[in-house]
């Protein structure tokens, strides 16, 4: 799986490299991106007190674009201070932050061990540059939940 993996990321770095088609993708993956921003986030936010997001908007960002759109880590962080004026911003932001290793034991449907190498570098740096709360994603998931809880009702 290794091989394959390493030619689709190779092939889409290739195809990316023209800077129009790397914009059109992104324009294209926000507008996709959009509707779901304003279903799940917007219109709850005047329904309700609380919305509560799992991955929100940095999702799309570091996992669909980042690696082949946006090539490195401060790209991502660069480009998201350009998306924060128009979305919502959290009041608390946390990055249950895993070993490859450990998702790679966890999950079955990782194509590739580099895979989330490569997002890993750019979810740290960017939790790190967005001062997120770093959970460790190692502990139960009831661990993880009360450190969450703890952090908000504090």
């Amino acid at each position: 799986m290794e091989k394959d993996y390493s030619q689709h990321q190779s092939n889409k770095k290739d195809l990316f490299q023209m800077s129009l088609l790397r914009r059109a993708y992104e324009i294209l993956v926000m507008a996709d991106y959009a509707p779901q921003l304003f279903a799940r986030v917007i219109l709850p936010l005047y329904q309700h007190d609380y919305v509560v997001c799992d991955r929100y908007f940095y999702d799309t960002l570091l996992t669909d674009l980042s690696g082949d759109v946006i090539t490195d880590p401060q790209n991502a962080i660069d480009r998201y201070r350009l998306y924060e004026k128009i979305i919502p911003a959290p009041d608390y932001e946390f990055y249950v932050q895993i070993p490859p290793e450990v998702s790679m034991e966890r999950k079955d449907d990782i194509p590739d061990i580099g895979y989330v190498r490569d997002r890993k570098e750019f979810y740290d740096a960017f939790a790190e540059a967005n001062e997120m709360y770093i959970i460790d994603g190692t502990k139960t998931p009831s661990e993880v939940c009360e450190t969450v809880l703890n952090s908000v009702f504090d």
